[in-house]
């Protein structure tokens, strides 16, 4: 199992331990509150999100040891922001010749244009196509080389 688990992608195993340690801060909060004020209704939210992480990790972790995902590799050639803040919305890359945009949907380092990236998703992660570009809201993982 030890050797199937290292088989994964690194930023694939990175979303996994998230997943994992935001599923046991949430059952470490319940069994805090729990034991604080006795009272089940003030953590029953916090172990329905920790049932709901554990559960999503689990997913996860599935698809990625029975391989249902695909890695995308390409070089970024624009980049969108949002207006005063100047955070990453959205990343276009050239992928085999096709013009790819993705949603970023976690706060993205400093990307640049020319830089290497590498983009996980589902196998039925649905791709969609506007004006010629080709849109994907969904991905497992994202990761982007520096200067490659």
């Amino acid at each position: 199992m030890k050797e199937e688990f290292m088989q994964i992608p690194a930023p694939l195993r990175k979303q996994i331990f998230i997943r994992m340690g935001f599923s046991a801060i949430a059952f470490l909060l319940f069994f805090i509150i729990l034991f604080s004020s006795w009272d089940f209704r003030l953590c029953f939210p916090c172990l329905i999100l920790a049932v709901f992480l554990l559960i999503n990790d689990g997913i996860l972790l599935y698809q990625c040891l029975s391989g249902n995902y695909i890695r995308l590799t390409g070089v970024c050639t624009g980049i969108q922001t949002t207006g005063l803040q100047k955070k990453v919305k959205a990343v276009q890359a050239d992928i085999e010749g096709v013009l790819l945009q993705v949603r970023v949907k976690h706060r993205l380092g400093s990307v640049a244009v020319g830089d290497k990236m590498e983009l996980y998703a589902s196998v039925h992660t649905p791709i969609y196509e506007q004006d010629g570009v080709h849109i994907i809201y969904d991905y497992y993982a994202m990761e982007v080389k520096k200067g490659v």
